[in-house]
């Protein structure tokens, strides 16, 4: 593909519909974008639905629906929801699952075609003003029309973030397990992957501006896989604008 960029955007918004429920709406956009633009991938994601407050929990359901063009044309269309429940626990700990459901259909690769279902759930603890820790497990479920396509994966992901005067750093170790239904037909081999990343971040609040703050992290990634174009190893340094709710 040559040398390209990255761009994500993300925005939130919120209206009152009851003094206890709102209605929230939530879109975003992701391009890897080239100097041919036939390699160009961007994704475009909008989700809205209700969120209560019932028993001090908050609940999120939501209705989903996501495009993906790769090289101008159009490559998935997925529909679906999502539920989000979030629970605190006491004053310095919460626990939070969500589930979420997609169809998606490749409009040029039709055995592609099929249902994801994923669940992630998360424990958050604080254990002081200016350190807390969050551990998460996620299992996903794709299925496709051929087997070789169809994949099972769990991950684990452990996060620790501390406060140094106004700026706020983070380290993410995160685990990932992939295997595939049958033997992929080009390589003669059934997919399973092994994945590990190590995540370091630094939010500048120090330099916020209108809310948002610069956000510098460095991600290394190694990846062993059985199929050879998914085994490699990878470092990102990404730049962003964060804000926080």
């Amino acid at each position: 593909s040559g040398v390209g960029f990255s761009l994500s955007l993300q925005g939130f918004a919120r209206g009152e519909i009851t003094e206890t429920v709102d209605l929230l709406s939530r879109a975003s956009v992701r391009a890897d974008l080239y100097g041919k633009s036939r390699f160009n991938d961007v994704v475009m994601t909008l989700a809205s639905g209700p969120e209560f407050r019932v028993g001090g929990a908050r609940i999120r359901p939501a209705a989903i629906a996501q495009r993906r063009w790769f090289g101008g044309d159009l490559y998935s269309e997925s529909y679906g929801g999502s539920l989000n429940v979030l629970k605190p626990l006491d004053r310095v700990s919460q626990v939070e699952g969500e589930l979420t459901v997609l169809q998606s259909n490749y409009a040029r690769i039709p055995i592609q075609d099929g249902l994801l279902t994923d669940v992630n759930i998360a424990y958050d603890r604080a254990f002081s003003p200016r350190f807390s820790a969050r551990i998460s497990v996620r299992a996903t479920r794709q299925d496709a029309k051929v087997d070789f396509l169809s994949t099972d994966s769990i991950g684990v992901d452990l996060l620790a973030s501390r406060a140094f005067g106004k700026q706020l750093g983070y380290i993410q170790l995160s685990g990932f397990r992939l295997g595939a239904d049958g033997p992929d037909p080009l390589f003669g081999t059934t997919r399973e992957d092994r994945r590990f990343d190590v995540t370091a971040g630094l939010i500048l609040r120090r330099f916020t501006w209108r809310g948002l703050a610069p956000l510098i992290r460095v991600i290394h990634t190694e990846s062993d896989s059985t199929i050879p174009i998914y085994d490699f190893r990878r470092t990102r340094v990404e730049f962003a604008l964060s804000r926080e709710f």
